[in-house]
């Protein structure tokens, strides 16, 4: 039986590309030590995850590699106004969803 992962938070795929378009854009360096592409390994279609609290992941899953994580107000305005990202409320979402069955 495989074992269910919960998903925690929003997340959002995003082409790496687009997210180097900020200029603050820095890759974690944990990311490279830990054996993931380093950020000029990494191909501008590579698919990663904008979450909701604006960390990047590699993967959709919360225990994935961290990409970047340098969250400053001026990374979160890129992310709203370049990247038009807007997290739903999963809270509210859930009780609406719920309440129509």
């Amino acid at each position: 039986m495989r074992e269910e992962i919960a998903l925690t938070t929003y997340t959002r795929a995003y082409r790496l590309g687009e997210l180097r378009r900020y200029s603050g854009w820095r890759q974690n360096p944990a990311q490279s030590d830990a054996g993931g592409p380093t950020d000029t390994q990494a191909s501008d279609g590579q698919t990663v995850y904008l979450r909701s609290d604006f960390v990047v992941l590699q993967n959709c899953f919360d225990e994935s590699p961290v990409l970047f994580d340098a969250v400053t107000p001026q990374w979160v305005a890129f992310c709203k106004n370049t990247l038009g990202f807007d997290a739903p409320d999963l809270e509210q979402e859930s009780h609406r969803i719920g309440e129509k069955r």
